[in-house]
């Protein structure tokens, strides 16, 4: 009899907490009903192009992802049909494109440009990126493209780090350009806000991040891969409520990792200006594509004070609808040229 009541007691309770949430949910939804209506159909309308979207990344246990090897040839995002389709040209070893296939040979110098989505050219053609237009008017020089979309400073390292290793002959005679946006330093640390992202993105071949923390006494600490918690993810799609509790959990366990990512970032920095200059006799530059003014100020403080080299490439333009790729909105050819010019007058220096 006893157990009987017990197990009445726990399907009312269990029946008044499904009750609730449904309650709840309802709430919320009427009363958020125009902001939760634009949701949905922002939602239908990255499903629906995400479904049609050619993805160029796959998994890789080390780097969370990579750039695949193929040609892609993807319809415009503008959805006109005059318009030219994107041509997207992945080498076999993991790079962009640049204009100059060649491995072999002899080349004055060799310029490597790590970075994310700005670096690699995401949603442009191989001709549009600025890595492309510096190649075309350094032809002696080998530039190589490097960036990944989605990638931060950690897994630029780490990407450097690979390639470097097996392409003993530029020893010496390379530098190093990171390219750095400030949301680099939120996927350094994989900020819970970042690794929800990346379950949205996930048919991009974008699986899992690997990233850093720093432990008691300021040391890097370097994890492997991990992901956001897809069953959870996919729970919260069809409830607002759940999600928002989701979200705030996942915010609070993740704050403190959020709360170093300025630091990791710049440790991270100090590593990879030890891996080209120590390792393999190159050179290092740092490369501020986009951040406030703030952010500018202290990375040119503190890189200053490392003896690390600082190029400020920002520019306000940036922010102009017609520096944009149409219905997509990564910056596009136009822009590029303007990043081509501002780093072509420091490459004319090794001439």
């Amino acid at each position: 009899m006893k157990n009987k009541k017990y197990v009445l007691n726990f399907c009312l309770l269990s029946l008044s907490i499904i009750v609730s949430l449904i309650l709840v949910e309802t709430v919320y939804r009427f009363t958020h009903w125009e902001s939760y209506k634009n949701f949905l159909a922002f939602q239908e309308k990255l499903d629906k192009a995400l479904q049609e979207e050619i993805t160029f990344h796959e998994g890789d246990s080390t780097l969370g992802w990579h750039p695949r090897p193929g040609n892609y040839s993807i319809s415009p995002y503008d959805g006109k049909s005059d318009s030219n389709n994107i041509q997207v040209t992945i080498l076999e070893d993991g790079t962009r494109f640049t204009g100059n296939e060649s491995s072999g040979g002899s080349f004055e110098h060799y310029f490597l440009f790590i970075g994310g989505s700005y670096t690699q050219g995401y949603a442009i053609s191989d001709h549009e990126t600025f890595v492309y237009k510096l190649q075309t008017e350094f032809p002696s020089s080998k530039f190589i493209n490097l960036g990944a979309a989605g990638y931060g400073t950690y897994q630029s390292f780490l990407n450097l780090n690979r390639y470097l290793q097996s392409h003993p002959t530029i020893k010496d005679n390379f530098t190093v350009f990171y390219c750095f946006i400030s949301d680099h330093e939120y996927r350094n640390v994989a900020a819970p806000s970042y690794l929800r992202s990346l379950n949205r993105f996930g048919s991009r071949g974008f699986a899992s991040l690997p990233y850093c923390e720093l432990n008691d006494i300021g040391n890097l600490i370097q994890f492997a891969p991990i992901s956001n918690n897809v069953l959870l993810y996919k729970i919260s799609e069809y409830s607002q409520v759940f999600k928002l509790f989701c979200n705030l959990y996942q915010d609070k366990k993740g704050a403190y990792r959020v709360l170093e990512k300025r630091k990791v970032t710049f440790e991270l920095i100090n590593r990879i200006n030890k891996l080209a200059k120590n390792d393999y006799g190159g050179d290092f530059v740092f490369v501020n594509l986009f951040s406030d003014e703030n952010d500018r100020n202290e990375y040119k403080l503190l890189l200053g004070t490392n003896k690390i080299t600082y190029l400020d490439c920002v520019d306000q333009r940036i922010f102009d609808e017609e520096m944009k790729v149409p219905n997509e909105g990564h910056p596009n050819g136009r822009m590029n040229s303007i990043w081509a010019e501002h780093l072509s007058g420091y490459i004319k220096s090794f001439e």
